[in-house]
């Protein structure tokens, strides 16, 4: 009489090491695409928070500020000047020896993440000492009711006053800003179809 021992054959091992395998593969696999598109909601995040930043340094200095936005296709990146002549108007830090330069603040270059860039932004955005929003000249602010007329819509488009996208993916996020209140009004997130 044979006696029976528990336990695995070594086919019944590799099968469930086979299978163990591919759920692991699956699960990094979509693992990485929600975590890209997650890098797409922490830089509207950042812009969100950059806007307030920048505002809240205008109300309490008593000055105009501005945020400057990367150019689009690039690195997303974003810097607060401000505005040494305190005449509203963005001359840019290229000489810093005019008077009328706008000088980049020490420590608040704020980087998106990896991967992330600026599909749609103006150069810059300026805030006066009361709050209020301006757009750089020549950009063409997308209204509020556009914004929620495509999102809301049964095929949304990346529309906003700013729109960050993933490189090489179709990830965006939407912002739209309001000029009265110098805040991002509401954002949408776009996923991948």
């Amino acid at each position: 009489m044979r006696r029976h021992r528990g336990g695995f054959t070594l086919l019944e091992m590799m099968i469930v090491i086979a299978i163990i395998g591919i759920v692991l593969g699956v699960s990094v696999a979509l693992f990485g695409i929600m975590m890209k598109g997650e890098a797409a909601r922490k830089g509207g995040i950042l812009v969100q928070q950059a806007v307030a930043e920048t505002k809240q340094w205008a109300a309490k200095q008593h000055r105009y500020y501005f945020l400057v936005f990367s150019e689009e296709g690039k690195e997303g990146w974003m810097e607060i000047h401000e505005d040494k002549n305190n005449d509203g108007i963005y001359q840019g830090d290229q000489d810093p020896k005019t008077p009328d330069a706008d000088k980049a603040l020490d420590g608040y270059a704020i980087q998106l993440p990896r991967f992330v860039q600026f599909e749609n932004a103006p150069k810059f955005v300026g805030f006066s000492p009361s709050g209020y929003l301006s757009f750089a000249p020549g950009f063409s602010e997308v209204q509020a009711s556009t914004f929620d007329a495509v999102h809301n819509g049964s095929n949304p488009k990346p529309v906003g006053d700013i729109v960050i996208k993933i490189e090489h993916r179709e990830f965006r996020m939407c912002l739209d800003l309001d000029k009265a209140s110098g805040k991002v009004r509401r954002s949408h997130f776009l996923g991948e179809p």
